[in-house]
């Protein structure tokens, strides 16, 4: 235990350490979980077009009714996704589509908690980015963003916003590598129905006793980077 602990403590820190574990008490007796979120702004501007891209990799939008994304997701996810007016870019390698990812320029409706994302007017929101466990070290993922940021970029945004685990610290750590910032933090508690959240953005405190209940948080051209 005291091992476990020492290695989390590296990775996540302290307090990174506490939910964690509390999450894990909350789904252990099936009563609840903690979803703590670091929120990023990533620039959309020329380098990522300097990045030479594959011959092996097609990158392009995938259409609601294509058969192989729903063999990766659910159709429920998909439509959920569609309904928001999401686009999704994907990558394929001849005609497998190997990775996904999903953006919105319109208000983002989370689908692990219950809270709606606002990103800036000149920004646009990712998320669900998904890569086929057989090409998880392979060059899909980097022509998949590389592409998607040349989308995004061409569409008018010049930042791409996303919300990431705090307890996904490889992923976070790679997403500051590649020029993002981390701008907000926030918590979210659910017991049961209720649903608590703390932020370091407004709204600094919500609570939820109901589905329909869900904070909105704005982010703004402007928010400043923090640390982590």
């Amino acid at each position: 235990m005291l091992n476990w602990f020492k290695i989390s403590y590296a990775q996540i820190g302290f307090s990174g350490t506490i939910y964690y574990l509390a999450d894990i008490i909350l789904r252990k007796i099936k009563i609840g979980s903690v979803y703590p979120y670091c929120f990023l702004s990533q620039p959309l501007s020329a380098p990522a077009k300097k990045l030479r891209l594959s011959k092996n990799y097609i990158v392009r939008k995938v259409q609601p009714d294509d058969p192989r994304l729903l063999e990766m997701l659910p159709s429920s996810i998909c439509d959920y996704r569609f309904e928001q007016k999401a686009i999704c870019i994907g990558a394929f390698k001849e005609e497998t589509l190997t990775a996904l990812l999903w953006f919105t320029t319109d208000v983002y409706h989370e689908d692990e908690v219950r809270a709606d994302f606002i990103p800036p007017i000149d920004a646009c929101w990712d998320f669900g980015v998904h890569i086929e466990p057989e090409y998880r070290m392979t060059r899909a993922f980097s022509n998949l963003w590389s592409a998607s940021t040349v989308i995004m970029n061409d569409m008018g945004y010049s930042s791409s916003l996303s919300r990431i685990s705090a307890f996904n610290h490889i992923s976070l750590h790679a997403h500051i590598r590649m020029g993002a910032e981390l701008i907000a933090k926030a918590i979210f508690i659910n017991i049961g129905p209720i649903q608590i959240s703390f932020s370091n953005i407004r709204p600094l405190l919500h609570i939820s006793f109901f589905k329909n209940s869900r904070p909105t948080f704005h982010f703004h051209k402007n928010d400043e980077s923090i640390t982590i």
